[in-house]
């Protein structure tokens, strides 16, 4: 019997594979199975599993990469999870790994529902490949063909890695989490009241974000609103004190946390350079709070905090990162001054 915690990771790994295609769908794909590793005990214990070493899987699997095939394969075999198992019941190409192999998967065709598993060669046809390999020159040479000499010298090339997690990170995830509750709280308590008062309005799907200035201001992702109903909904919010504090409050932590996190460990977010300027087109915070449901819901999964950064947010830069950290030590250092 699957926990409630990896139930939900397999089904968000599944609807994350069907998006996989798109813009930030392969980040999202790696979210899953991040939150997958954590739902099985954590990247140490997979790694003992697996035989892969920490360094490896971070870089195959955690810092963005892309993986080879057969890492993943061999990944989710650790957490005793098959593709099949997976996408069972959604993807149009079904992959299964064999106990003992996880290196020879199995391809099921969608209309069909054929299966096609890879076979060894046989002797006979061992033989005919070692035959063409012995008859087929690997080079042919030119003799009157002069050979020019390389002279060009070696090239160094420099790899920006990233900062490492901060150790302020675990208090700057806690005031966030906080922050959440806060706007949550604040964000039901204005629908509750947009309800009573403007009911057509309140059935319509939006959402709302900070700007750069501190004003909030409705979104319409699903395109119900209207013109009209867009600019009563920005007086609305923003005749909310309450809600656009806590709103103003969330932007400083969730920013906060995304700067002590790294790019390469941690929890993954300091790829994103998260700012003022930025935050409105990086996040709608009412899709943050999209009611959960048994079987998660595209809108749900998409509008977690991570995959929004995913699908919408800006990446660093080696330039953006030292101008974060620079920034960041000017306010430490006048404030403790």
């Amino acid at each position: 019997m699957l926990r409630e915690d990896e139930a939900f990771a397999i089904e968000y790994l599944s609807v994350a594979l069907e998006e996989i295609d798109e813009d930030g769908g392969e980040d999202v794909f790696l979210t899953a199975i991040r939150r997958l590793i954590e739902a099985r005990g954590g990247m140490g214990n997979l790694s003992k599993n697996t035989g892969l070493a920490r360094p490896n899987l971070y870089r195959s699997i955690a810092a963005g990469g892309d993986p080879k095939l057969s890492t993943i394969l061999k990944v989710l075999q650790a957490l005793g999870v098959g593709m099949s198992k997976v996408v069972s019941h959604r993807a149009d190409v079904g992959i299964s790994l064999t106990p003992g192999n996880n290196t020879s998967p199995t391809i099921t065709l969608p209309n069909s529902g054929i299966t096609l598993t890879p076979q060894p060669l046989t002797d006979a046809q061992k033989e005919a490949l070692k035959n063409a390999a012995a008859n087929t020159p690997a080079v042919v040479y030119h003799p009157s063909t002069e050979v020019p000499a390389t002279t060009e010298p070696m090239e160094a090339v420099d790899t920006w890695i990233g900062r490492s997690q901060s150790p302020d990170f675990p208090q700057k995830a806690a005031q966030h989490s906080n922050s959440t509750e806060a706007l949550k709280t604040s964000y039901e308590a204005f629908k509750s009241t947009l309800a009573s008062v403007y009911p057509d309005l309140a059935r319509k799907k939006f959402g709302f974000t900070i700007e750069a200035n501190g004003n909030l201001k409705a979104t319409n992702s699903s395109g119900e609103l209207s013109d009209a109903d867009t600019q009563q909904l920005n007086t609305l919010l923003n005749a909310s004190s309450g809600l656009k504090a806590a709103a103003a409050t969330y932007r400083e932590t969730a920013i906060d946390m995304v700067d002590a996190d790294s790019p390469w460990s941690g929890s993954y977010l300091g790829r994103y350079n998260l700012t003022k300027e930025n935050f409105a087109s990086s996040l709608d915070l009412g899709a943050l709070f999209i009611p959960k449901t048994s079987t998660p819901s595209k809108d749900q999964i998409d509008g977690m905090f991570f995959n929004q950064l995913a699908y919408k947010g800006e990446l660093h830069t080696q330039e953006t990162e030292a101008a974060m950290l620079a920034a960041r030590a000017a306010k430490k250092a006048a404030t403790e001054g």
